[in-house]
């Protein structure tokens, strides 16, 4: 069997064959009890295996085993061969230049964490990049080619997706090729799920850069669909540009119908760097001899299958069925039934709300499980809110005529993981005022008093005495020969009680100088 139009999927951890090839070749199929999950997260039982199929690869038989699965035949692609199909075959042809090797190199080390004695393997295949150095990659450098390629086909840098983490696509573009990493990032390391690329048509290949950049994304959207289909995607670009297509309102035709047939993933793209994108430059660059002539697919379909969750009935749905259609829940009893008729008389059921008349007579609205988030962020990190505690907030939501019956619960969940709460913490006693009497005093009638020197004698003065108001902040400053008590009362008597009268407090720190002897 010829491998050409062979689909080479890396993420895959089993070669597959579909069944009617099995049955036309007429080949026995070995039982087995094993389960394929698909990109779908779906399960199937296999039908068989079968082991040591020859693959012709260009002039080469190569041995393969494969699972035999009942599905449709593909006429462009009747085989997919997996991660270990690959290691036999090899991936991607050896370097045959140094452009080749350091291209190479950059996407192995990338990975290089993940790849034992990563810098003993390589150290021919960096020789190769010295100055004056004659280029042959046969012998010792041919072997490193096989080790860090086996190594990038194999875990731990391919692993399987994890369906409870984003995905993220590192797409690149040269004058000839476009290519694109499928991958996740677990504890910080980026792991590999599917490497793909393709060769551009000579149409394509005389597109502008941004519209290159942005039919790259359309190639690894369309050929990994069924992992990104319902799932969060992160695209990393190297071309700033297409970040801002993706909001633009006015384009050309052709970049209007890829943007539109994008919305159909929940994606998120960033800029990245060029050199920071070693394995997606790379598989941009890789000169295959046997390349498949399948043409990209610039558009993509607009059905989507989203993902169906089973999900329990909330807790009033007997009450709804019972207001709406009149029935009664069969698997109560006779004592919770006379509950339940006694319970149900306070609710009343318009479709599709469900309100609950109040002891005040009045009637609240039962908020459903998805918009309660968004009702206690309105009536607690709104400005109409103001960060208050769990009774404010709940007292907020009653007066709105909102309830459900786990609104205390939810509120100090809530309360709990703002962040601006816990940093600033609640009020306490600490915070209240001090509950003192405030004396009530009019300009001049309380005055602070003290000496200011000992200073350099200026007409036999070596003080100053200073009077504050503590109403006006009014300063007199009267220059002193001495500090005693005798000039104090002199100097009030002379210089400021005729002119503001006799106050009625006079505040000092009750110094020596302040005190009759």
């Amino acid at each position: 069997m010829e491998a050409k139009g062979a689909l080479a999927d890396v993420g895959a951890s089993v070669s597959l064959i579909p069944l009617s090839i099995v049955q036309k070749l007429n080949i026995e199929m070995i039982p087995t009890r094993k389960t394929i999950q698909l990109a779908d997260r779906s399960v199937k039982l296999p039908c068989g295996e079968l082991e040591d199929v020859p693959i012709k690869v260009a002039h080469i038989y190569v041995p393969c085993d494969f699972v035999v699965m009942d599905m449709e035949e593909d006429v462009d692609t009747p085989l997919i061969l997996g991660r270990e199909a690959l290691k036999t075959l090899g991936a991607f042809p050896p370097t045959t230049s140094v452009t080749g090797v350091r291209a190479f190199l950059g996407h192995a080390g990338f990975y290089r964490r993940f790849i034992k004695n990563f810098s003993s393997i390589a150290k021919p295949l960096t020789e190769l990049l010295k100055k004056d150095v004659v280029f042959n990659s046969d012998g010792d450098c041919l072997e490193a080619f096989k080790k860090l390629m086996e190594a990038l086909i194999s875990s731990p840098v391919v692993q399987a997706p994890d369906w409870s983490l984003h995905f993220e696509l590192m797409c690149d573009v040269s004058d000839f090729e476009v290519g694109a990493v499928l991958g996740k990032k677990k504890k910080g390391r980026s792991h590999v799920i599917y490497y793909a690329s393709r060769t551009l048509d000579e149409a394509q290949m005389n597109y502008t850069t941004t519209k290159k950049e942005m039919l790259v994304v359309v190639f690894a959207m369309d050929k990994f669909r069924s992992y990104l289909i319902c799932s969060k995607v992160i695209v990393y670009t190297d071309h700033i540009v297409v970040c801002y297509l993706m909001t633009k309102k006015e384009a050309k035709s052709r970049l209007i119908r890829w943007v539109l047939s994008l919305k159909d993933f929940d994606m998120e793209m960033r800029d990245k760097k060029g050199p920071e994108k070693y394995v997606a430059d790379h598989l941009s660059k890789v000169p295959f001899e046997y390349k498949e002539d399948v043409p990209i697919n610039e558009d993509l379909e607009f059905e989507t299958l989203m993902a169906m969750a089973s999900k329990s009935s909330p807790w009033y749905a007997n009450i709804a069925n019972y207001l709406a259609c009149g029935v009664v829940p069969p698997e109560l009893s006779s004592q919770q039934k006379k509950r339940f008729f006694k319970e149900v008389r306070r609710y009343f059921w318009n479709d599709p709300y469900l309100f609950k008349q109040c002891g005040d007579g009045l009637f609240q609205k039962y908020v459903p499980d998805h918009e309660i988030e968004g009702v206690l962020e309105h009536c607690h990190s709104l400005p109409c809110g103001g960060h208050g505690g769990v009774e404010k907030m709940v007292a907020k939501i009653s007066q709105s005529l909102l309830w459900w019956p786990t609104m205390h619960k939810n509120g100090h969940k809530f309360h709990s993981r703002c962040d601006k709460c816990q940093r600033s913490g609640g009020i306490t006693k600490r915070d209240d005022m001090p509950e003192q009497n405030i004396l009530e005093v009019e300009p001049y009638d309380v005055w602070g008093v003290d000496f200011m020197g000992h200073f350099v004698s200026s007409c036999g003065n070596l003080y100053i005495l200073v009077v504050v108001d503590y109403v006006t902040k009014w300063i007199e400053a009267i220059p002193s020969p001495t500090n005693g008590h005798k000039i104090v009362l002199k100097l009030l008597k002379k210089a400021t009680f005729p002119r503001f009268g006799v106050p009625r407090v006079l505040i000092s720190d009750e110094g020596s100088h302040f005190a009759k002897k």
